[in-house]
């Protein structure tokens, strides 16, 4: 697990060889704006902050919360121990990737182990779990072997530092109820119950998709242990419904932080209204097989329906069903994906794993070799394909890596230059105009200036998407763009200019329900909007978002006569594949 928690950057490693300037090989391109979050809380910065503008919390001036700051117990937990050792976020999320991937593993294993009490299954389980868990869904390398299609994501339970830190807490989450409800000693029962409604709080300030699927499954254990009754139900279920009161209380301080958010974070994070079942997801078809396993086993006389090693499978086999359906009820959806990527795939391959062994543990006496030839087998072929997807996921981003390493030496000196020259006159903070999408994307990770526009910018809360709309329209009239080139890459479905100008939701209908593509009419209303913007752009739209540095790749060739017009440029200083100038508006 480890190695398999290393390998992009063991790959950038290996090709960037001496030339290799410090950056982190990410597994997800969301992993920038995580990244510059976790840089700005290790710098000192405040729980409110948005790295990309530079803009803080201030008593003169609080901030909403955004979704960085509700989900702070995670970048803290890595923020905290990299001020003390003097780590940068890129040094830091190197490590969380071998240490979330060793944690995850272990977690995983000791729940498993605790269960079944069978070390070999645990061992293969463990392995089947983590390394297919994408397998499973049809994710990552499976859809470029069978369809073409770009192998992508790697290892989601992977990407840094949310769900990376607290994924295997959830894992520990349901080994602590499981002792609870096994002990019988009342001293160790109100231990884990206690650690559980840690692990729960922790699940609840580190990431949104993994403490609601913890809530969904602990109410359908809750259903499952009242309806079939084991033995001490009564007891177990006054334990459940305590920790469940201790949950509530839990979530009082996240609900009055949700209730500030920013107005924007909905919109930003594909909130929608639906009631409409979702039956057909591969997570939930391995979930009814898990639970006709059972049925059959049970049938067969393999296994007792009222065990609670069988009752514990079947509430984690259910919550896939109740996960995805849960808007009949709620009438709400937050990009469901997220559930089927992160979180549940895991779950239910967990509870397939436990439906075949009790199982095979009814069936061992008959066929103790089979077994015994098996497991060994499943583990290798779970650690074979943890290697092919590891190589398959991880071709599709090192290019990008590359270029990222490539761009480290410029944000170096960008946070040399902060040491003298962070505020302007105003006191906030200078801006830099990055013409390039992954350096300006990367920037906020390693140098604390302002960014004028990057594509993960709209993420964070302090601006309306009106305002960020506005700053990829200031980025385009730097550029050289106009309309009828906006156009097409509209038309196109340029995914950076669709979701910048629209939202995810007007290019993919893997986040939303609600999706649709753009119409003729929006795109060439989107191009005469932009060239009215360019045509009546002026000195004063220009002092608005005033620059201090802009940042050139040397390769490309861009017309910078719209940034000449308002501002004089130094001669430039070369930083390995970037021209680095400072600029001063004209008067």
């Amino acid at each position: 697990m480890i190695f398999i928690g290393l390998y992009p950057q063991l790959s950038l490693w290996q090709t960037r060889g001496q030339n290799y300037q410090g950056v982190y090989a990410f597994n997800d391109l969301d992993e920038t704006a995580y990244a510059g979050y976790l840089q700005a809380l290790i710098d000192g910065r405040p729980r409110r902050n948005n790295p990309f503008t530079g803009i803080d919390d201030k008593p003169e001036k609080p901030q909403p919360e955004s979704l960085f700051s509700v989900q702070f117990l995670a970048p803290y937990a890595a923020a905290i121990p990299a001020r003390f050792f003097g780590a940068d976020a890129s040094t830091t999320l190197i490590w969380i990737s071998a240490l979330a991937a060793l944690a995850t593993g272990l977690a995983v294993y000791k729940l498993t182990l605790t269960l079944t009490e069978d070390a070999l299954f645990a061992a293969a389980a463990t392995l089947v779990v983590l390394c297919c868990g994408v397998l499973m869904i049809g994710e990552g390398a499976i859809s470029e072997i069978l369809h073409g299609w770009a192998a992508y994501p790697y290892f989601p339970f992977l990407r840094r530092y949310i769900p990376a830190i607290p994924f295997p807490v959830f894992w520990l989450f349901c080994f602590a109820v499981w002792r609870f409800l096994t002990s019988e000693r009342i001293r160790v029962r109100n231990i884990y119950l206690a650690f559980a409604a840690l692990c729960f709080a922790a699940l609840v300030y580190s990431y949104f998709y993994l403490w609601t699927t913890a809530a969904a499954w602990m109410v359908c254990l809750i259903i499952v242990w009242i309806i079939f009754r084991p033995e001490n139900w009564r007891k177990d279920a006054r334990s459940l419904l305590i920790l469940g009161l201790l949950a509530l209380i839990i979530l009082v301080p996240y609900a009055l932080m949700l209730a500030n958010r920013d107005a924007a974070m909905d919109n930003v994070q594909l909130l929608t209204r639906s009631r409409a079942p979702d039956l057909l997801r591969r997570s939930e078809i391995f979930s009814l097989t898990s639970l006709l396993l059972i049925c059959l086993s049970g049938w067969q006389k393999f296994v007792v329906v009222r065990n609670k090693l069988t009752l514990f499978t079947i509430s984690l086999a259910a919550v896939p069903l109740v996960v995805f359906n849960q808007q009949i009820l709620t009438g709400r959806l937050l990009q469901p994906i997220h559930y089927e990527v992160f979180i549940v795939n895991y779950v239910s391959l967990f509870a397939f794993c436990l439906a075949i062994f009790l199982l095979w543990r009814g069936t061992a006496e008959r066929l103790p070799r089979i077994a015994l030839i098996a497991l060994p087998t499943i583990a290798a072929f779970a650690c074979i394909w943890g290697v092919v997807e590891a190589v398959y996921t991880t071709a599709v981003i090192n290019h990008a890596n590359v270029l990222r390493d490539e761009a480290m030496p410029v944000n170096k000196r960008l946070r040399e230059l902060a040491q003298t020259a962070l505020f302007d006159e105003n006191g906030n903070r200078v801006l830099v105009l990055p013409l390039d999408l992954l350096q300006g994307d990367d920037q906020p990770a390693l140098a604390p200036q302002g960014v004028l526009w990057a594509r993960h910018q709209h993420v964070f809360a302090g601006e309306t998407w009106k305002e960020n709309r506005e700053r990829f329209y200031y980025f385009l009239y730097y550029s050289g763009v106009d309309g009828a080139t906006l156009e097409k890459n509209l038309r196109d479905g340029n995914v950076i200019t669709v979701i910048s100008l629209f939202g995810w939701d007007r290019l993919t209908g893997r986040l939303s329900n609600e999706a649709r593509l753009l119409t003729q009419g929006e795109v060439q209303a989107e191009g005469e909007n932009f060239d009215n913007f360019r045509n009546n752009f002026d000195l004063a739209q220009a002092s608005r978002r005033r620059l201090s540095y802009v940042i050139v790749p040397t390769e490309n060739n861009f017309n910078l006569a719209n940034l000449d017009r308002w501002y004089e440029r130094d001669n430039g200083e070369k930083i390995g594949n970037y021209l680095l100038y400072r600029v001063k508006l004209k008067e």
